[in-house]
C-alpha cells in the first residue's frame, strides 16, 4: 500500500470524524445513524493521541508545546461544557479533550526524558491520574503507553493498535452486557465503537508518509482552533433549539 497521506490529511479525517461524533452525541436520538456517527470518535481519539506522542519526539520546544496545549485546553472548556450540557444553558461536564492530550504530552515527555526509573514511574502515574478528569480518559493513557512502547517499529505499531482496539472494545462489550444487552448485539456494538481505532491503525501504519503537509504552520493552528470553535457552534445551536 502506497504511503500517500500526510499528517495533516489524516488529521482532517479525524476532525471530520470528531465533528460527526459530536453532532450525533448532542442532536441525534439513539439509532443506527447516530450510533454509526458516534463510533467515529474512537478514530479521532487514536489519531490525535498518536500524533501528540509523535509530536513530543519531533518538537524543538516541549515547553512551548505544553503551553500551546494548555492555552487551547483553557480556551475550549466553556465551549465544551456549552456543547454537552443537557436541558439547561451550561453546566460542568468535566475537562475537555485538549486537556487530556496535554496529559498525554506530559506522560510521553516524562517517559522519554526522565532517566531515573522511579521518578519516571511517579511522573507518569501523576499524569495518568490527572487525566482522569478529562475526556476519553483513561483510554488515551492506555493508547499512549502502547504507542510509546511501539516506537517506529511497524510490527509493534500494529500490535499497539490491535491491543488498544481489543481492550477498548472489550470494555464496551462488558458495559453493554452489564446494562442488559444481548451478547451478540453487545458484541456488534462494541466492535463498531472500537472500529475507529483499527481504521486509525491502518492509516498510520500503512498509509501515513511521515510528512506534516503542505501548510504546516497554518495546519497546526487550524487544528487547535477548530476544536473550541466547532464546540461553540454546536453549543449555540443546541441552546437555540432548546429555546425554540
Amino acid at each position: 500500500m502506497k504511503r500517500s497521506l500526510s499528517r495533516d490529511m489524516i488529521k482532517v479525517l479525524a476532525v471530520v470524524a470528531m465533528t460527526l461524533c459530536h453532532i450525533s452525541q448532542v442532536f441525534l436520538v439513539p439509532g443506527a445513524c447516530g450510533q454509526a456517527m458516534r463510533c467515529m470518535g474512537s478514530f479521532t481519539a487514536a489519531v490525535m493521541c498518536w500524533f501528540v506522542t509523535e509530536g513530543v519526539e519531533k518538537t524543538s520546544s516541549p515547553v512551548n508545546y505544553a503551553k500551546r496545549l494548555m492555552f487551547f485546553a483553557v480556551l475550549s472548556q466553556i465551549p465544551y461544557c456549552l456543547a454537552f450540557t443537557k436541558d439547561r444553558v451550561i453546566s460542568w461536564q468535566g475537562l475537555n479533550m485538549i486537556y487530556s492530550l496535554l496529559m498525554v504530552m506530559l506522560m510521553v515527555f516524562f517517559l522519554d526524558t526522565e532517566p531515573d526509573r522511579r521518578w519516571r514511574i511517579l511522573y507518569t502515574a501523576a499524569a495518568a491520574a490527572a487525566s482522569l478528569a478529562g475526556d476519553w480518559s483513561p483510554w488515551l493513557m492506555l493508547f499512549t503507553l502502547l504507542f510509546v512502547w511501539a516506537g517506529k517499529d511497524r510490527t509493534r505499531m500494529c500490535v499497539s493498535f490491535l491491543v488498544s482496539f481489543a481492550v477498548y472494545s472489550g470494555s464496551v462489550f462488558f458495559h453493554k452486557i452489564l446494562f442488559g444487552e444481548g451478547a451478540w448485539k453487545a458484541l456488534a456494538g462494541a466492535a463498531g465503537e472500537g472500529a475507529g481505532i483499527l481504521a486509525a491503525g491502518c492509516l498510520i501504519c500503512f498509509v501515513y508518509n511521515g510528512k506534516r503537509g503542505r501548510f504546516p504552520n497554518a495546519g497546526k493552528w487550524f487544528f487547535y482552533a477548530y476544536y473550541p470553535l466547532h464546540l461553540a457552534v454546536i453549543g449555540i445551536i443546541r441552546i437555540l433549539l432548546m429555546r425554540g
